[in-house]
């Protein structure tokens, strides 16, 4: 399907009532990563309405990982949350709320929803390893737009997912990136349909424009963003990007992946750590917590 054929407003128009809305626990909750007078109390009257991210919040405080030797079960959404702390409770929230997004949507045989949705927190992670690296203020926005960057991704597959299968395979024969051959033949670039549903859903700018330019390292051919703050933000899901394709952590669709340039490493003052060690630590974290999250693999 060439880029003439069809727009981006058809596809999005004809997915109008196939893809799900955005939960109202997530939209509060990506709204709110912004707000920093935002305390684990309020995040605890967001979520003590819904019954299943209570559940999976009360599932991961039992695990052995946070549980004292003879400490009974922790019952109470109060307990847990104060036990598990403010970042690991917004960490379950984004991913069990967003979770059904994808898993919603039937992937084609040979691309497991499992894969993508694994390569999603993947990125998420990496982008809180290097936030914490160069002391972001803000690693849950970061986590955030890591977790949300492939959206167009799930948009395509739930709009014709005959067509992105074939898109899929003919990349693999040809040992390109999925957005290398988006472009090389002017096809729809789910980076720009994933950009242009997150502002249907409202989501602040910065989650957009990660998602719309999360392929794009050269800030100049970021068309339209002039914000040195979104800038870095989107740098980051980059880099993180990049290092997630390389330790094939899930699968975003292709087998390949891009190095970053020294020129980003020293825009992000991480040109002193180095990829190796910046991986290393990228693969310390998801051993340490992936597990904790309860999710698909």
């Amino acid at each position: 399907m060439s880029r003439e054929e069809i727009t981006y407003e058809q596809v999005i128009g004809k997915l109008e009532e196939k893809l799900p809305s955005l939960p109202q626990i997530l939209d509060e909750l990506i709204k709110a990563l912004g707000n920093f007078d935002v305390t684990l109390d309020l995040i605890q009257e967001m979520i003590e309405i819904d019954q299943s991210i209570s559940l999976e919040i009360l599932k991961v405080v039992n695990k052995v990982e946070f549980l004292e030797p003879e400490e009974s079960r922790i019952t109470s959404i109060h307990d847990a949350m104060h036990k598990l702390g403010f970042e690991n409770v917004q960490k379950i929230i984004l991913n069990v709320s967003a979770l059904p997004i994808f898993t919603d949507t039937t992937f084609p045989a040979f691309f497991k929803v499992e894969s993508l949705w694994k390569h999603s927190v993947g990125v998420a992670f990496g982008c809180t390893v290097i936030s914490d690296l160069i002391d972001y203020e803000n690693s849950d926005k970061a986590y955030a737009c890591g977790l949300m960057h492939d959206i167009g991704k799930v948009a395509k597959i739930k709009f014709d997912q005959r067509n992105f299968g074939r898109e899929l395979l003919s990349a693999k024969r040809k040992e390109m990136s999925i957005h290398e051959m988006e472009v090389a033949r002017n096809l729809l670039q789910h980076e720009t349909l994933g950009s242009m549903i997150a502002e249907k859903w409202e989501m602040p700018e910065e989650l957009t424009q990660a998602i719309r330019w999360h392929h794009t390292e050269e800030r100049e051919k970021r068309i339209g963003l002039e914000d040195p703050d979104i800038h870095f933000l989107v740098d980051m899901v980059f880099l993180s990007n990049c290092l997630i394709n390389k330790m094939q952590f899930g699968n975003s669709g292709h087998e390949f992946h891009s190095t970053p340039s020294p020129k980003l490493l020293r825009r992000l003052g991480l040109k002193d750590i180095g990829l190796a060690e910046l991986e290393e630590q990228v693969r310390l974290l998801l051993e340490e917590k992936f597990s904790f999250l309860v999710l698909l693999k």
